[in-house]
């Protein structure tokens, strides 16, 4: 049997086309000369890194139409004083279909339009695979997924991480993914990486989905049991962790 093949990519930002958002230019003309990208803005990303981001959209879809592959389109409202209720993952797809010419019918395209970090990316992801029809009536099937995800290259290890995580747990409740179901494309790195990520990775090995903090755990928990297939299945996942880092 083939594999189901998904490819994600996470979004960073909310492209806009500039000629429908005249008001951001009014409002904030400072930010609007950072976000711009040729004819459409991107939305909350740093200084010229518009045409970065608008590569990790086209690597999904040059990497997943050819194959027949699923591309998902991952990310929630982040930008709501901005674009309003415009969520990352309809910015990216207006994108790819208006800039990149992918077919809106496109059978295999998917918006997961909650994700808010890495970690949600992966899981929101697998969630919503779970959610399709064949899968949903064989979760066996899940043995055959098999998830890329393009992105910046200084978050692969992050991602890498969190997946082997995610892979544990999900053993942990008797749902099977293959040893290798999961790979990162690093597309391009802005001019600058951003010193918290080396932090970041640092408090992942400890705690690989950040959930040592009260607060941050129950926003989880609330989002999971909210959002996918997933949320039947939620356990406390403080010690998910340990239990990754001995596989």
């Amino acid at each position: 049997m083939p594999n189901i093949e998904v490819i994600t990519v996470p979004g960073h930002a909310h492209p806009v086309q500039s000629a429908k958002w005249p008001q951001l230019a009014r409002q904030f003309p400072e930010k609007v000369e950072d976000w711009a990208w040729g004819n459409w803005l991107f939305v909350g990303c740093f200084k010229h890194e518009g045409a970065l981001l608008a590569e990790h959209i086209r690597a999904a879809v040059d990497r997943a139409c050819p194959r027949n592959a699923y591309v998902v389109s991952s990310g929630g409202p982040m930008r709501q004083e901005f674009v309003g209720d415009l969520t990352e993952a309809e910015a990216y797809r207006d994108y790819a279909v208006e800039e990149l010419g992918l077919d809106p019918s496109y059978p295999y395209l998917r918006l997961e339009m909650a994700a808010r970090d890495s970690g949600e990316n992966i899981f929101d992801t697998v969630g919503l695979m779970m959610d399709e029809p064949e899968i949903k009536a064989d979760p066996s099937m899940l043995l055959r997924l098999r998830l890329t995800v393009c992105g910046w290259g200084f978050k692969e290890t992050r991602y890498r991480l969190q997946a082997a995580a995610l892979r544990v747990w999900l053993m942990a409740k008797g749902v099977l993914l293959a040893h290798d179901w999961f790979d990162y494309i690093g597309v391009n790195n802005p001019s600058t990486i951003p010193q918290g990520e080396a932090v970041l990775v640092k408090r992942l090995e400890q705690d690989l989905f950040l959930l040592g903090e009260e607060a941050k755990r129950k926003s989880r928990a609330d989002h999971r049991a909210a959002y996918s297939a997933l949320g039947c299945l939620l356990p406390d996942l403080v010690d998910l962790s340990s239990r990754a880092m001995r596989q």
